[in-house]
């Protein structure tokens, strides 16, 4: 039986394809998970020599199955050498993490934009030059290369390409709890958590942590290093034009709800209404991941099909709002890699070959670990960002296929109570339930939020040990608003930046659908049973993922 299920993936390309791309992040995994204990690079040469060999044996072995295997070795190992050569040079006093444990004078460029926090704000710095501190004065100063997280406080406030000048005490981060990271603080989350691995996915070699004077010397005019720096530059004075125009536009808590549907995050809002968007399961509508972007993405096409727009005229204007959003939240990597995930979803479904993308997700997961290879265990939004994708891929034929064998019960019973014998108009009348667009519609709505929240329980309940049981009914009751919520805030922040009066005269109808979203977000939170806590262990969360795989298997060995 293995061996006739080997051959049935050997024979076939896209599935050869799939599982090489799987081999090479499972050598990512192993070689992250282990690269503490087990020295992975014993040098580029004996892995160039390893590749002749096992290339040579490639070449002049007949045996199908063995050549399978060497060239899955090869892939597994390239995902270890990978591994292997990430990281940084701490040795090298050209790297900023050479300094841990040094209190250094240092001078950078803001490389994006602050993410504010209850009671600071965070930058990612570029560092130009460092001064070595001796006896209170500067003894050296020296080019430095890396980045580093600065905490400071929230009257500091700074902008893309500002440059800046302030003292502080080096830290490399180490692993710790995301609650010490300040990483969804409300959960009981797991203890060894990598946030050493966290910042490094995102290039950041270490912390400067509570420095309370910041010296800005220049901003991003007289920084003026390229165009990519300079569209930089626009993006984010848009975005900040955008954030103090919505200001006087909405009150609290709206100003911040709809900051958070067009920017995401939720910074703004009070302690109590973040775990209430937790305990209904709706998180996901205000941060910037796949998970995010996918579902109401996926949401806002079947929409627009169901108001008279055509799927080609859907999908471009889908794809148009998907970039809009990129651009607006400062086309990071993580939301660059969110979109692209989301626009894939978005590509299979125009064309009908939702089921048949997963050659094209693979190697698109694979593309983005080869370049940041810590996101693929230490990067909760790609994890969530991926898995939401596959969801919607395998999950959502096996949860269509139940809501519309139940539709076509229920019409075919209604239906014969109404008529008796009379097959024929039985028949007719409930064949006509599947094409009413309303429905139709709402159950792709309903089948597209089912299947990524069931795809990333697992996860969920491993990394935050919460499970909030009233999502999918809270997800169909609101998410259908989150697409029309964003065009109305959208067309009234241009309304306000225009002329102010008319971005408040087109912002009314949004504050009174934001606060009849918060009503039933806050009404469902406060139901007793709303969310309860369950802490998995990752075995567990690996054979509920195994066993999601056996369903979607047997699904589509059903369709063959």
């Amino acid at each position: 039986m293995p061996r006739a299920w080997l051959k049935k993936i050997i024979i076939s390309p896209s599935q050869t394809f799939i599982a090489f791309c799987v081999l090479f992040l499972g050598g990512i995994a192993a070689g992250s998970l282990f690269s503490d204990f087990v020295t992975l690079a014993p040098g580029i040469y004996w892995y160039a020599g390893l590749f002749v060999v096992l290339a040579g044996a490639i070449l002049f072995w007949k045996n199908i199955f063995a050549r399978f295997f060497l060239l899955a070795c090869l892939f597994f190992m390239f995902g270890l050498w990978r591994v292997s050569v990430t990281g940084f040079d701490c040795a090298n006093f050209n790297n900023i993490c050479y300094y841990n444990g040094q209190k250094i004078n240092i001078t950078g460029e803001v490389a994006k934009y602050p993410e504010e926090k209850i009671s600071s704000l965070e930058y990612v710095v570029k560092v130009k030059t460092v001064g070595i501190v001796g006896e209170g004065i500067e003894l050296v100063r020296q080019s430095v290369n890396g980045k580093i997280l600065l905490k400071t406080s929230l009257a500091n406030k700074f902008t893309y390409g500002d440059t800046l000048a302030f003292g502080c005490f080096v830290e490399v981060p180490k692993p710790r709890s995301r609650q010490a990271a300040g990483q969804a603080a409300e959960y009981k989350a797991s203890n060894n958590f990598r946030y050493d691995r966290y910042l490094a996915s995102r290039n950041i070699q270490a912390v400067c942590n509570d420095v309370r004077s910041v010296t800005f010397l220049s901003g991003i005019s007289q920084n003026y290093e390229g165009p990519v720096k300079f569209i930089g530059s626009k993006i984010y004075w848009v975005r900040s034009v955008f954030f103090s125009t919505a200001s006087q536009i909405w009150a609290e808590p709206e100003n911040s709800f709809i900051n958070g549907l067009l920017f995401g995050g939720s910074s703004g809002f009070p302690e109590s209404l973040k775990k209430s968007f937790q305990r209904t399961g709706l998180s996901h509508v205000l941060a910037v991941s796949g998970f995010n972007i996918t579902i109401i993405a996926s949401a806002l096409m079947s929409i627009l099909i169901l108001i008279g727009l055509w799927r080609r005229q859907a999908f471009w204007a889908t794809l148009f709002v998907l970039f809009c959003f990129v651009i607006m939240t400062g086309a990071t990597a993580s939301v660059v890699r969110a979109a692209v995930m989301g626009a894939l979803v978005l590509l299979a479904q125009y064309l009908g070959r939702l089921s048949s993308m997963g050659p094209g997700l693979s190697f698109t997961a694979a593309l983005m670990v080869l370049i940041s290879p810590y996101i693929l265990l230490y990067d909760a939004g790609f994890q969530l960002s991926f898995l939401a994708t596959i969801g919607l891929v395998y999950l959502s034929p096996v949860f269509a296929d139940v809501i519309a064998r139940t539709i076509t019960r229920v019409a075919g019973r209604r239906t014969k109570q109404s008529f008796g014998n009379n097959t024929e108009i039985a028949s007719s009348l409930a064949s006509l339930v599947p094409r009413n667009d309303v429905l139709l519609q709402g159950s792709n709505i309903l089948v597209q939020t089912i299947s990524a929240i069931v795809m990333t329980l697992p996860l969920m309940l491993y990394q935050f040990g919460l499970i909030s049981l009233v999502a999918p009914v809270v997800n169909v009751l609101l998410l259908w608003s989150v697409p029309f919520l964003m065009l109305g805030g959208f067309v009234s922040l241009i309304g306000g930046i225009i002329y102010l009066p008319l971005g408040i005269i087109f912002g009314a109808p949004v504050v009174l659908v934001s606060r009849a979203f918060l009503f039933v977000v806050e009404w469902f939170a406060n139901l007793k049973y709303a969310a309860v806590e369950i802490k998995i262990e990752w075995w567990v969360m690996l054979i509920l993922y195994g066993l999601l795989v056996y369903i979607i298997a047997a699904k589509r060995q059903d369709t063959v």
